[in-house]
């Protein structure tokens, strides 16, 4: 019991010092461990909050470190004019259509007409038609 009584006056004790030291700044000759020792460079989190909100107000938050701007390369749509060398790439994409329940009597001249009819505008090119297995035959 004694014991617990006299951990609290020694908490009570280093309250009261920081308290004190924290109110009068760092004194000369105080005790390092029980010191608040601050860095006079560095600011608060706080600080830097209101420093980032007025300088965000006011304009570029980061004009110390502005990045420089790449310059913007123009894409190339059939054949450069300026430079002979350089061309686009021309690009296939292959699409697999998977139809369910279809008619029987279905013919796959019939579905390379819808295939087209429902391309719209895209160019198609070699249409394949397979048709697959009956699970009852």
């Amino acid at each position: 019991m004694r014991a617990i009584t006299q951990l609290k006056v020694e908490v009570d004790q280093l309250k009261t010092l920081l308290c004190s030291n924290v109110s009068s700044g760092r004194q000369e000759g105080s005790d390092a461990s029980l010191s608040i020792t601050e860095n006079p460079t560095s600011k608060s989190f706080a600080d830097l909050a209101l420093d980032l909100k007025a300088a965000a107000a006011t304009g570029p938050i980061f004009t110390a470190h502005a990045q420089k701007k790449k310059s913007n390369v123009k894409p190339v749509v059939g054949s450069s004019t300026a430079n002979k060398r350089v061309t686009s790439v021309k690009t296939t994409r292959s699409v697999d259509i998977f139809v369910s329940r279809l008619q029987p009597d279905t013919s796959a001249d019939s579905l390379i007409d819808c295939v087209q009819s429902m391309s719209g505008g895209i160019e198609v090119v070699n249409v394949e038609c397979t048709q697959l297995k009956s699970k009852y035959e």
